[in-house]
């Protein structure tokens, strides 16, 4: 499930993205255009900030990837 694409929240295999992960949308200011609009199943706190900066589809607080 970690860092899997999905088209549409509704995708049943979204509701496994839970616990320790969040199911964020990737918005138009991704570097991946056609990443937009999509979702990203991604941990809640990386293991320090530069992998969380590597996975997080949103803005991270140190290690955190902010919803």
């Amino acid at each position: 499930m970690l860092h899997c694409l999905f088209d549409s929240a509704s995708n049943p295999l979204t509701k496994n993205c839970t616990g320790e992960y969040v199911l964020m949308e990737i918005d138009n200011t991704s570097l991946c255009k056609q990443d937009a609009g999509k979702y990203k199943c991604v941990k809640k706190t990386y293991g320090n900030a530069v992998e969380c900066k590597q996975f997080c589809p949103k803005a991270c607080r140190k290690s955190v990837c902010q919803q």
